[in-house]
């Protein structure tokens, strides 16, 4: 992430106005509100403040998961730094990930370096698993390896 790190703040705004021009171009009527949240959570996952975001609004599946498709792709066209940008597609919730910043947060050494927890939230009684727990890295690995995973 360090090469997202290097951009400067005009590439970062020539990046954004792409997205609402792709937006605008392939039609996409999102509320002012969802317009802003989708740019600054691009901004955040190219910047590498985040690595994955939960893309909980701007329409139900599966048009949202099309007008997503249709942005990365005509986006990717215009600008390089969107090139990182993937959908990923688990039961009927769709994430935007940054694949390379993904990685780098769950790579052995940015779990010895930062103490990850991560909340089973389908227990009626929320557990806690450290990012090492066996029992954690099955359902991760389960989530990871038998979800369908949409790359666009």
């Amino acid at each position: 992430m360090a090469a997202a790190a290097a951009a400067t703040a005009e590439e970062y705004e020539e990046m954004l106005r792409v997205v609402e021009a792709i937006a605008t171009r392939i039609r996409w009527r999102l509320r002012p509100h969802s317009k802003r949240r989708l740019l600054n959570d691009i901004l955040f996952l190219c910047s590498g403040l985040r690595p994955v975001v939960l893309m909980d609004y701007g329409g139900t599946m599966p048009e949202l998961q099309d007008n997503l498709c249709s942005l990365l792709h005509h986006a990717r066209q215009e600008s390089s730094m969107l090139s990182p940008l993937r959908l990923m597609v688990i039961k009927d919730m769709l994430y935007l990930i940054h694949a390379k910043g993904l990685a780098e947060h769950a790579s052995p050494s940015a779990r010895s370096q930062h103490k990850l927890a991560f909340v089973d939230l389908e227990k009626s009684c929320s557990k806690v698993f450290a990012f090492s727990d066996p029992v954690f890295l099955f359902s991760l690995s389960y989530v990871l390896f038998f979800f369908p995973l949409l790359y666009y």
